[in-house]
Parts: structure tokens; sequence; C-alpha cells
């Protein structure tokens, strides 16, 4: 990761991209969370201004020590009044209570008493020497309201008073809206941490000034940059100067050359999604050896100060919010814990308007996804004229756990491998039979939607799909649907499905066999009622959008891994097994419309009674799974007395039926060539894709008048 971000950095400046820096390893952005906006007088004294949503939290600037010494955004970790008041507070009658009753509850509280284990807000010595140079340099406008709020901000002497005065703000604004009312709940008396064994508050404060004279507030983006400015330029020092200044000077591991290098620690960039993170660092508690040879912090790997400033301008470069979908972008993976981000970028051009980044993570699942894709691959075939070896990097991101994260998925390739790989997943998406499933939506515009298809999925709709979890109900109703925390299937897997290696191999077709069993296991039961619920629902599909977008995933991605098998749709529609599927669907519709007709006393065009959701077809798909011999000789038996009524009643589509059914049993038993006594997990799949695909029923004739069907039936005579 490193030295992909450095060759990155060099060549977004090499391009004039990071013209000037733009980052300081100790000023970040917020966390997405709620918090409280406080404003301090010229006597120090608190009073509350408003509470930040998520969204307007993370355009705000904090400097800090990692995750120690934060300014002027601080998170009160214990409540602010005493540990008793907190155990006899009513958290049941909280939780019904209305906004009235819980400003009544507020108020009965004892804000006279504090809570000596609460002194969070406080500015610590070490914000202080770094804040120095706003402290000293009273010539930059945007920074005055820094510098006010650093000198009259509580310090560790007068901590007490500023929290007595702060619980008096709380007090005084009990006659907010209720969300004000929830969080001063939390600052109050908190909630009972189990793990920790105490209360705990953890709310979000950020301090600011109220004097209207100021052009510039503390919260102001242009603060945040003008600091970041500041920082950097006391951090200059000539070169041959920057021993003598206290800098430590060594050879870069990234360059090989002697220059100023990083001492205390790498920045922490904050990821789009996944938040803050570590550039670089090493864990000497588990490899204690790293402590033997003095290779503690950046010793493990010196990079010049200079080089890691521009990594993180260029980190921050690829995630800038207008970019998303171009060189970054984020979906949830197999493990449904937390989401994904994905960076990707060409690298001779890191800059580019192409949807790079959606082509390797979207869901797809619709037609704006393969025209993403055609548009990506006609720009890739241009820069195959001119370098086919160009290099596109692809790195994927995961959080374990609130302060750890990790590459996932790291990958280099040229513009030739993707190129190909993408377009021969699209050609994949295309091995799957017609099919469509009725519905009765609107789309965003409030346009009615008839009908849904499969369209080519994403690598997120892949993921998506491994990690569903479907039951059906035998009673007819539709099952339940939710998502596993774990697969088997990793991310990396998921990746090498989409973009194979030349020299995958076996390892490929293992990886290909396991996918199609996982979505068979998963997956097999939510297509078979995708499919039931299709032929036997008379208003439109039941299935929510959701469950219906992923039944068409699940099919798409059953179809692609029997591409990569070699197995064709020209082949094996013509197999045993997805005739039988096929054989399954037309004694449904046969079904559907004896119910309609004979038991409902309806039309097919106006049926609106309800008719059983397991038809004939569905009655032995379980059973063709495992036995197609036994099921064929069960759908036999059933058809009969169907065909019979057919036969003596009829009309164009049963008629039409019955014909297609005479016409599939003969293909069957055609060469003599027999349904298999067990079918392998390919032809299990032809046997799923048989059932789903769409039947071409007759359309019924159409006359402008009646002259019009005169000449037509004298024309047939």
């Amino acid at each position: 990761m490193l030295n992909e971000l450095y060759q990155l950095s060099n060549l977004l400046e090499s391009q004039g991209l990071l013209p000037h820096a733009s980052t300081h390893r100790d000023v970040h952005k917020m966390a997405k969370c709620e918090c409280l906006c406080i404003y301090l007088d010229q006597d120090g004294k608190p009073s509350i201004n408003d509470l930040f949503g998520k969204e307007q939290t993370s355009r705000l600037w904090l400097h800090s020590h990692g995750n120690h010494d934060r300014f002027p955004a601080i998170k009160v970790q214990k409540p602010l009044l005493p540990e008793h008041i907190s155990a006899s507070f009513d958290e049941a009658a909280w939780k019904k209570a209305d906004c009235e009753k819980k400003r009544q509850m507020l108020l009965e509280l004892d804000y006279t008493a504090s809570n000596p284990k609460s002194d969070d807000i406080q500015v610590k010595p070490w914000t202080l020497e770094q804040m120095r140079p706003v402290l000293e340099d009273r010539d930059d406008i945007c920074l005055e309201s820094v510098r006010r709020l650093l000198n009259r901000f509580p310090q560790k002497e007068n901590v007490p008073e500023f929290y007595d005065n702060f619980r008096r703000a709380i007090y005084d604004n009990l006659w907010r809206e209720e969300r004000f009312i929830d969080f001063f709940k939390k600052l109050l008396v908190g909630s009972f941490d189990s793990k920790k064994r105490q209360y705990t508050s953890l709310c979000a404060c950020y301090f600011d000034i109220e004097d209207d004279e100021l052009d510039y507030k503390v919260a102001d983006p242009d603060t945040g940059n003008a600091l970041v400015q500041l920082l950097l330029k006391a951090q200059e020092t000539p070169e041959e100067a920057a021993g003598a200044s206290g800098k430590m000077m060594g050879i870069s591991a990234l360059s090989g050359t002697r220059m100023a290098l990083v001492r205390d620690k790498y920045p922490n960039p904050a990821f789009q999604v996944i938040g803050p993170s570590y550039l670089y660092s090493n864990n000497t508690g588990a490899y204690p050896c790293l402590s033997r040879y003095n290779l503690e912090r950046t010793g493990a790997f010196p990079a010049g100060e200079e080089q890691v400033r521009r990594m993180n301008d260029a980190l921050g470069f690829l995630m800038k919010e207008e970019r998303r979908g171009k060189t970054w972008t984020s979906f949830w993976g197999t493990s449904s814990k937390t989401p994904l981000l994905l960076l990707a970028w060409l690298e001779s051009d890191p800059s580019g308007e192409m949807d790079l980044a959606d082509v390797f993570a979207n869901n797809g699942g619709s037609s704006i996804y393969e025209d993403m894709c055609e548009k990506v691959l006609d720009m890739l075939r241009n820069k195959l004229n001119a370098n086919r070896k160009d290099p596109i990097h692809l790195q994927l991101f995961e959080t374990l756990d609130k302060g750890r994260k990790q590459i996932v998925y790291s990958r280099t390739m040229t513009v030739e491998q993707v190129y190909e790989n993408v377009a021969e997943w699209m050609e994949a998406a295309e091995n799957i039979p017609s099919v469509k499933f009725n519905v009765k939506w609107k789309n965003k515009d409030g346009k009615p939607v008839h009908f849904v298809r499969p369209w080519c999925p994403g690598p997120g709709a892949v993921s998506s799909v491994l990690r569903t979890q479907y039951r059906t109900q035998n009673s007819g109703n539709i099952g339940r649907m939710q998502d596993r925390r774990s697969c088997t299937i990793t991310e990396e897997e998921v990746y090498r499905l989409f973009l194979p290696d030349t020299y995958g191999g076996r390892r490929d077709a293992k990886l290909i066999e396991t996918c199609m069993k996982e979505t068979l296991r998963t997956s097999g039961e939510l297509l078979l009622d995708a499919f039931r619920f299709q032929r036997a629902a008379s208003k439109g599909h039941p299935f929510t959008k959701e469950m219906l977008w992923r039944a068409c995933a699940a099919l798409e991605l059953l179809g692609i891994l029997l591409y990569k098998k070699g197995i064709r749709k020209e082949d094996y529609m013509k197999s045993k097994m997805f005739l039988l599927g096929r054989l399954m669907g037309l004694a449904d519709c046969l079904h559907r419309n004896y119910c309609i007709i004979e038991r409902n006393k309806e039309t097919l065009k106006t049926h609106t009674k309800p008719i059983p959701g397991q038809l004939m077809g569905s009655a032995v798909y379980q059973t063709a799974l495992q036995r197609p011999k036994e099921a064929l000789k069960m759908l036999f038996g059933k058809m009969q007395i169907y065909i019979n009524w057919a036969s003596a009643n009829p009309d164009s589509q049963s008629g039409w039926i019955i014909k297609k059914i005479s016409e599939t049993f003969k293909e069957i038993e055609v060469d003599g060539i027999t349904l298999p006594e067990r079918p392998t997990l390919d032809e299990q799949v032809e046997l799923i894709v048989g059932y789903g695909s769409e039947l071409s029923f007759p359309r019924d004739t159409y006359y402008k008048n009646s002259a019009d069907q005169e000449k037509s039936q004298e024309e047939e005579a």
C-alpha cells in the first residue's frame, strides 16, 4: 500500500494535481455522529448553540494526537452527574416517555452535583505545545477564532468551575426539542456499559466562540485549512539545518535518498466510510523482536516526512466526495458487519473521469450498471491503443473493529487484463434464458413498473447473494430472508471470480464449484419462491424489491458460474434437466389456469381471487433436485386430470400449454437418453434455470373492427 501511494503521490504532483500541501498528520475530519455545538464567551462560560447531525459533523475539523488530546472537538467519556444519580435513573420509564415526560425527568435531577471522574473537557499541554504557532502568529485572520478559543478553553485548574457552568447551561436549554433532550440525557447520566462495568456518556462536543465581529468561526472549513498551512509552515526546515533542529535524518525506504524522516508516527488519514485509520503502524507487543532490533514506531519502515505528507495528500485526492464512483466507492461485502471501502485508479490517469470504482464494486442488477461497464470498456479500449500494460491499482479495505482496519484485497492489473475480465463478465451475464417477473411498482419518478428482468450483477451483488439466507414457507406464504454475519466465500474470492488470474487453473475451478454450491444452498429456496409466486400471484409479485433483486442477482450468478465452467446456454437449454425444469413451469401454468377458470370461475385476463401458493410443478421441485426420474413420474401422474380438463374445455393458452408439455416430454425421452439418477451440481442449476425461464404464451389476435376479423377468418379458411 505504501509503495503504491508513493508512486501515486509522485504522479499526482508531476501532473500538478497536488499543487500545495492540503493535509497535516494531526488535523482530521470528525467521524459521523451527533455532536453538540457549544459557544464560549469572553469569560469562558459555555452556552448551547446547536446539535449537529451526522453529515454536518463529518465536515468539521479537529486537531488530535491520534485518538488523544482532541481539540476543539472532545468526546465526553463519563456522565456529568455522579454515578449514584445515573444508577437511580429510571431507564424503563425513559424509553416509554414522550418528550414532555422526558423533559420533566431531567428537570428533577440535581444539577449542583458533580462527577469528579468526568474531566475530559480541557485543553491538554500537548495541544498547547502544538498550537504554539497559532498563538504566536496574529496575522492570519482565519485563525483568530482558534486563538481566542485556546485562551478561553478550560485548563486543568478551572475544570470544576467550567463543568458547573456547563451543567447550568444544559438546565437552561431543557426547553428544546426532543433530539436535544435525548442528547442531554446521555451527557448527564449516560448508560451502563456491561463490559466496562461503569456508566459512560460518549457524547461528542464541538467548541466555538460567539464573537460576532469575526469573519471565520472555528468550525469554518477555511479555518481548518489555514491551520494545516500554518502547522506545515512551522515544520519547514532547510535540509542542511534539519539535523540541528532536532529532526531525524536518514535513508528513506521509499526512495533510497537521505532526508528528514518521520520521527514520531505516520498520519491517521480519515478514510471515507470506514473512518480514521493508520497509514502505517507496527505492534511491538505482538512482535517483540521489533523492539530488540530498535524497529519501534516508524523505525521499521523509515520514510521521508515530506514523502509521507504527500502520500496523505494523495489519499485525500482519491477520496474526494466528487470522485465517488471514479476512484473510490463502498459496498457491503460477504460479511454484513460493516461496509467495505474500495480504492481504484489508473496509474497514468488517476484524475480521469472513468467510473472505474463503480465497475469494480457496484451492485449492478440494472441497465445503468451495464451502460456504465460499456462506457468504461470504451475508455479502456482507447487506453489499449496507447499502452496496454498501463497498471490499474485496486485496494479493498474492511473494518475489523473500531480501532483496526485492514486491506482484504490488493491487486495491480494491466489495462488489458481489466478490459478482458470485464468484457468476459458481461458476456457471461448473458448466459441465462429470458426470465421476467411481473410486478406492480412505481419508479422514482412515480411511473408504473410492470415487470423486472435480471441484469448483469456487479461484485457488490455477488457478495449480497453469498451472504443471503432464505427459508421458504411450505404453507405458500413468503419465506424469511436475512443476511448472515459471515460467509465461507471471502471478499478476495469474489474478486477472483470477477477478475480471474490468468494462471488460476485448478484453484479457480474449485472456487467456481464452491460458489455454485454455496449459492444453491443459501438462495435456492429464494429462487424457487420467486418463480412459483410469479405464476401463482394474481396481483403482481409479492416479493419486496430487495428480495426480488437478490433473486435476480442469484440467477445471474448461477448463469455466470455455468459460463465459467464452459457450459453455454445454447447447449444446456437442450439438456434433460433444463427440459424437466421447463416441464415443471408448464405444469404450474396449466394448474394455475385450471384454478382460475374451473375452480374460481374467472377469466385469465380479469382474475382476482387467490389460487394455491404451491402449484403442481413446484410441488415436485425438491424431489427433482435429488431424484429427477421419480419427479418426472410424479409430475406425469399429477398432470393427467388437468390435461383432460384442458382438452375438454379448450382455450388458446391452455391448448398451447398442452402442446408444449407433449413436445417437452418427447424431447426428454428422445435418443434413448434418460434423466440422471443423481444430478450433478451443474444439472441442478440447469433445473432451476429451466423452471424459471419465461414461457412465450401466444398472444390473442387483435382486430381493429369486425370487418377486419371476418377478412382474417376468410383468409385462414
